[in-house]
């Protein structure tokens, strides 16, 4: 293994790429946000194709806004390295980045050692892996395996309301053109670095993580309703107050996770009609995110859900609904993947530790169809989503090392 000081050498230009993509859709709080089909995310994928150009990589941006970049030498299906350029608003610098950016400096690397791939290697950032800005979650992935996205999705709106079929136009994409996205057919395995997002190899001292599975999502959007009126005139004793609703029933199924240590459940959003501070809310909706490594346990946190919802709307004179905005299965990663990113690791001569993902990829979309792997490295302080995530360059430059002999490998 090189040392410390070679491996930074060696991560140099990765590094700067990383400090020059910091200029698209930095914000006040020091976070980024590049949200799906924005102006900020259009420039900094504008920016990463011209860095895939300048090493070589032919690009494209498809009918889904996936940025492409293929490396066509060899024969057969390619050897895709993926992850996403799309962040949550205000979060962090590595999150999906670094994936993208260690795939161009792997096939850097790769280049200047003068390998010929047996298969192309393409790198690819596909779009709205994050799914914040119109609960489009993992967009991009879909359309390039090929699932069906629903029509409805075009008339999502953002919190400007703005639709998603508009925005895809200041894209020059059609919603209807969509399917034209689809590429698995030419893949011939899958490799996604990101950053673990959480506390553990850094808890644990590890320098890297293979991923063994992805736990499985459902996103609800609920509404509670009840009855508007004055603040000041009408009697505390009888109101039928939304928000107290939805605070009892966040607070239930918060209660609810920590006691069954199956799943995890979150409410990240949360708004209220008319909004007025004068004014006993009428509708409040709100979002919930669900987590499990199984299937038992994401139909155990639904159901969950639906007893909270029922107790509390008889509780307090509501009504309620709850729309699925989307739902992904835990996905286990291929085995054999898994070892060559073993076998990568031990040859550079860095400790790993097999591990579950807590936080869904864009490869729980890409394994059920071809075989497919993930490599963490550490976060520092398990930090994710917010502007004080970090990755510490000694991890970035093992994290490169590791994923470049694991393509060396795959491609030979």
């Amino acid at each position: 293994m090189a040392d410390a000081d070679q491996l930074r050498r060696e991560t140099r230009e990765l590094l700067e790429d990383l400090a020059a993509l910091d200029r698209f859709g930095r914000d006040d709080s020091g976070g980024f946000t590049r949200l799906a089909w924005s102006q900020e995310l259009l420039d900094s994928v504008h920016w990463a194709a011209g860095r895939m150009r300048e090493a070589g990589l032919a690009t494209e941006i498809d009918a889904a806004g996936n940025l492409i970049g293929r490396w066509e030498e060899g024969e057969g299906k390619a050897v895709v390295i993926g992850s996403h350029l799309d962040t949550v608003t205000a979060g962090g610098r590595f999150d999906g980045a670094l994936g993208v950016l260690t795939g161009l400096e792997v096939v850097r690397r790769l280049r200047a050692e003068g390998f010929r791939p047996c298969r192309p290697i393409w790198v690819v950032a596909f779009m709205d892996e994050e799914g914040e800005r119109f609960n489009s979650v993992m967009l991009g992935s879909r359309a390039f395996v090929g699932e069906d996205v629903p029509a409805d999705e075009m008339e999502r709106t953002d919190a400007d309301r703005v639709r998603m079929g508009d925005a895809m136009r200041n894209w020059d994409r059609e919603f209807s053109q969509i399917s034209a996205a689809k590429r698995i057919q030419d893949v011939h395995c899958y490799v996604e670095l990101h950053v673990e997002l959480g506390p553990v190899l850094e808890a644990e001292g590890f320098d890297i993580g293979v991923v063994s599975e992805i736990t499985g999502l459902i996103g609800l959007s609920a509404t509670l309703r009840g009855v508007t009126n004055h603040a000041g005139t009408t009697p505390m004793v009888g109101r039928r107050d939304a928000l107290v609703g939805a605070a009892e029933a966040i607070t239930a199924l918060r209660d609810s996770a920590v006691a069954s240590a199956t799943y995890m459940a979150t409410v990240g959003s949360i708004t209220t009609v008319p909004g007025g501070a004068n004014a006993i809310p009428g509708a409040c909706t709100f979002s919930i995110d669900l987590r499990a490594t199984s299937d038992p346990g994401l139909q155990a946190a639904r159901g969950s859900v639906n007893a909270i919802l029922a107790q509390v709307c008889e509780a307090e004179g509501l009504t309620s609904t709850v729309t699925e905005t989307y739902f992904l299965q835990p996905v286990p990663l291929d085995t054999q993947i898994s070892d060559v990113l073993s076998r990568a690791a031990e040859r550079e001569g860095l400790s790993y530790r097999r591990m579950s993902s807590g936080a869904g990829h864009d490869a729980m979309l890409l394994a059920p169809h071809v075989p497919a792997g993930m490599l963490f490295v550490p976060s520092v302080a398990g930090v994710g989503h917010a502007p004080e995530e970090f990755t510490a360059d000694d991890d970035v430059a093992r994290g490169a090392a590791t994923l470049t002999s694991t393509i060396r490998e795959l491609a030979s």
